[in-house]
């Protein structure tokens, strides 16, 4: 579940936060309206510059800084189309809304996450100088044409010794095409087991793809030498698939996998008495869902998964960042407490309206003592921000306050794999492997395996402090450690399945 972002001072972030992040989230969600910032025209007119290919650029709010990459690209005589990842924070394949190009001038519109950028292009330093503005406050943006990034030690190299295919498969019932990779061993004489990867939250493409890591293809590639079919795919709305990703809910993302599972169980090539599912974060919340509401799943494996309620979750995610700001524990608690009461009437049955959610913070940021109140004004306290007020009323930020993992994985009986890393910062290792074994025990669930890998963060990567801003620099895709547990699991299990049935 999504990206902490607290690498930003302010509460109140140059994206908004709809997700708790991963949880790994960047959730961005409602309509621009910003007036537009005109900048100077060149005063000669030029040629329009080809833009194809990535644009990274810096913000700096206050002593903070958040990396942007605008991947830009058009074909042929088509207009200009992009997508924008927000780099630091984990989140890739926002969808840019339009995309203007008149000589110079260029207007990169993002409705998701109310905000545009305007700039103009300067040829003599192949740089595009401008604004980015989000939430009535403006930013110097400038890009710079990233050239090819440097291929990552475990990214996998072509030929490769296996199958691998670019499939689609409809949601019937959501109305949308998927597009994904299915990887399979070749040269094989008999189906094999096969397993869908879900991503974490926020938007994801099929390879899971952030801060240059793309984990799910180096996943994708090593249980396929091993002998299994994997299926990755976009997200809806992202990369080549289909349908909105903005305002979709877990339960919808859960819908797209059982779709998934439904077209391996339709492969000659694979097993489909052995189709299991590999969630990652939000994805491991999934998963029992999926299990409990689709026919043919023989077997979960849960990483960084969730135990608690996403209530739970948030409100622990918003403390720690707290402490991190070296507030005072007094502070804290009453900062929390809004931010969870707030939550609370986010997650009614019926979605309150932004007056309403207006008057409920401000009746609680005035009963709190004056000297909190001046703690917490630097911060962004006061008034509830447009970004905090979209991520209230986001559905899928409403239906996370309500989910608790423990109504699926008390009904879950199949074999089921949980792995944390001990240095998770994201989601507490002790606290929600303890919630997830107490769900498994109540469910008679004995086939269930619980490890907590030393020295692993929340992507699984062998890291020296677990913090989210440590991702970046580690070149690590995915620990050997986890790769070869996660294997040699899954081979037991189908090789168990496999003789029961012989």
């Amino acid at each position: 579940m999504n990206t902490l972002q607290q690498c930003l001072k302010r509460m109140h972030l140059i994206l908004c936060s709809l997700k708790s992040k991963k949880i790994q989230r960047v959730v961005l969600s409602g309509c621009l309206s910003l007036s537009m910032l005109l900048l100077p025209v060149q005063a000669e007119t030029a040629a329009e510059p080809d833009l194809h290919g990535a644009w990274v650029g810096t913000l700096q709010v206050g002593s903070s800084q958040l990396r942007l990459r605008f991947n830009i690209s058009r074909e042929q005589d088509q207009q200009y189309s992009a997508t924008m990842d927000s780099i630091d924070q984990g989140a890739s394949g926002i969808p840019v809304s339009r995309v203007s190009v008149k000589q110079q001038h260029i207007e990169l519109e993002i409705q998701a996450a109310q905000a545009v950028y305007l700039g103009e292009y300067q040829q003599a330093s192949e740089q595009i100088q401008g604004k980015w503005q989000q939430g009535g406050q403006a930013f110097d943006l400038i890009l710079s044409r990233q050239q090819q990034q440097e291929r990552k030690p475990q990214d996998p190299v072509k030929p490769y010794p296996y199958i691998e295919e670019q499939i689609s498969f409809n949601n019937a019932a959501a109305g949308i095409q998927l597009a994904g990779t299915l990887t399979r061993p070749a040269n094989t004489l008999h189906p094999v087991p096969a397993v869908v990867l879900i991503s974490g939250s926020g938007p994801q493409d099929r390879d899971q793809q952030l801060l240059g890591h793309r984990p799910f293809l180096v996943m994708a590639d090593y249980l396929t030498r091993q002998g299994f079919a994997v299926l990755r795919f976009d997200d809806r709305g992202i990369g080549k698939s289909g349908g909105t990703f903005f305002q979709a809910t877990s339960l919808d993302f859960a819908s797209d996998v059982g779709a998934a599972v439904r077209y391996l169980q339709q492969r000659t090539e694979v097993r489909a008495d052995q189709i299991g599912l590999i969630g990652h974060s939000e994805g491991g919340l999934i998963a029992p869902v999926v299990a409990q509401q689709q026919a043919g799943v023989s077997f979960l494996v849960l990483l960084a998964a969730p135990g608690v309620t996403g209530a739970e979750v948030s409100a622990n995610q918003f403390e720690r960042m707290l402490v991190a700001q070296g507030l005072t524990e007094t502070t804290v608690r009453h900062a929390t407490t809004i931010y969870t009461n707030m939550n609370k009437l986010a997650a009614r049955p019926e979605a309150p309206t932004a007056a309403e959610l207006k008057a409920y913070y401000q009746t609680q940021w005035q009963a709190l003592p004056e000297e909190i109140k001046q703690q917490l004004l630097p911060l962004g306290g006061g008034a509830l921000s447009a970004e905090r007020l979209a991520e209230l009323q986001n559905a899928w930020f409403r239906y996370f306050q309500q989910h608790d993992p423990y109504m699926w994985l008390s009904k879950t009986t199949l074999p089921t794999l949980v792995l944390y890393g001990s240095k998770d910062r994201q989601l507490d290792a002790e606290i929600n492997l303890t919630a997830i074994e107490h769900a498994l025990q109540a469910a008679k669930n004995n086939q269930y395996k619980l490890l907590r890998l030393p020295g692993l963060n929340h992507l699984f990567q062998e890291a020296n402090t677990g913090r989210w801003d440590e991702y970046a620099n580690i070149k690590q895709t995915l620990s050997p450690t986890l790769l070869s547990n996660l294997a040699d699991w899954l081979l037991q299990v189908t090789s168990s399945n496999a003789s029961e049935h012989r």
